[in-house]
């Protein structure tokens, strides 16, 4: 029996970077293997699509791999990096925008996140009610570790 869990986020943080370097440092996907935890890797489709293969997760009697892909846009004027599921790769969908504004000085930015992802995951009846919480909590964890980990480099790049 198949439960659906759905996390998402939306935050915002002033960096003390320029925008387009961290523009720059979010723009090639596979280097988001290095900001967002538990990635075990990431496989470029062709024509901006990308399949991510996270570790696998839970306990040793029932552990689950969260696997998907997305298309990727950018747009270069505006610093923005959206994405898009692709139907029918892996058990999660996950949409998501980066956005990047300057704020007053030009040695700072806004670095905003906004991610929707829903899991899809595979469990017996008996475990629904409680492992859906659970999931969702921790899967949180992980989009809420991505911003902190962007956040934190975007603070070495002065």
């Amino acid at each position: 029996m198949s439960i659906k869990v759905k996390a998402a986020i939306k935050r915002s943080e002033q960096v003390p970077a320029q925008g387009e370097a961290v523009y720059q440092l979010l723009k090639p996907v596979e280097a988001s293997q290095h900001f967002f935890p538990r990635v075990h890797r990431i496989e470029s489709l062709g024509d901006g699509c990308y399949h991510w293969w996270l570790e696998p997760m839970g306990t040793h009697k029932y552990q689950h791999r969260v696997e998907y892909a997305s298309q990727w846009e950018f747009d270069d004027q505006q610093r923005t990096i959206r994405w898009r599921p692709l139907e029918q790769n892996g058990n999660a969908r996950i949409a998501g925008v980066w956005s990047i504004e300057p704020v007053t000085t030009a040695q700072a930015s806004r670095l905003a996140l906004e991610i929707k992802a829903e899991l899809k995951l595979d469990l017996p009846r008996w475990m629904q009610l409680v492992a859906e919480p659970i999931v969702q909590t921790e899967f949180q964890k992980l989009l809420n570790t991505y911003f902190d980990n962007v956040v934190q480099h975007c603070r070495t790049l002065t």
